[in-house]
């Protein structure tokens, strides 16, 4: 878990430019606010928690890309050496992949397949993921080619490509399983957990949370 989290932080740390059109100011854009502020510090799951009493489905929740990816992500040495190839150019008609990676990639079996991005969804992750899964010539997707979005634009500003393993119905770009506990002021308490959406339910359904209650919310992964 180290290995990939070290990977992870260094996208993270990826200075990706700043684009004509793009909206981050001076310092708004996704790699200028992680040069502050280690990610790794941060929880793993934050709650933007409105005045109490409120309904659960008004808890706006975000998982941490540095804590979640870890946890479901792995690294080959197929990976790893794949990762420390430069990337002079994205000219490979694959997502933040250069002609030479993309001849690299293919000499081991890899074949692209489906890409996808997690601002098309209901996504709760801390910053954009975008994903091209990889084919080994079984047909298998094994690998899974990832980019975090580190500008303000999320047309723009991604990292270069790195290469993880995935498992079998690993999907990255939908909501990671979040539980939570509330402990209301009398010091009873209920869960709460995502509909593999953005919403805190208890059985399915929204409660009201009671005013000078606590929450505590964690991966369930």
């Amino acid at each position: 878990m180290k290995e990939v989290q070290k990977v992870i932080l260094s996208m993270l740390k990826e200075n990706t430019g700043v684009a004509l059109c793009d909206s981050g100011g001076d310092d708004g854009r996704h790699w200028q606010r992680n040069a502050k502020v280690d990610p790794s510090t941060l929880p793993e799951v934050a709650l933007d928690i409105p005045e109490l009493p409120c309904q659960s489905d008004d808890v706006a929740v975000t998982v941490s890309l540095c804590h979640c990816l870890p946890r479901v992500l792995s690294l080959d040495d197929t990976c790893r050496e794949y990762n420390a190839l430069p990337c002079p150019d994205w000219d490979s008609g694959i997502y933040g992949v250069s002609k030479a990676g993309a001849k690299w990639l293919a000499a081991r079996g890899l074949t692209a397949g489906d890409s996808w991005n997690s601002y098309n969804g209901d996504s709760t992750l801390s910053q954009t993921l975008q994903g091209t899964e990889m084919r080994e010539t079984d047909g298998v997707e094994t690998y899974i080619l990832l980019q975090i979005h580190q500008g303000a634009d999320v047309r723009g500003g991604y990292t270069d490509a790195k290469l993880f393993v995935s498992p079998e119905g690993c999907y990255l770009d939908t909501c990671p399983s979040v539980f939570a506990t509330v402990t209301k002021p009398d010091g009873s308490t209920f869960g709460l957990a995502n509909d593999s959406g953005s919403r805190l339910l208890l059985d399915g359904e929204p409660v009201e949370i009671p005013a000078g209650s606590t929450i505590e919310a964690w991966l369930n992964i």
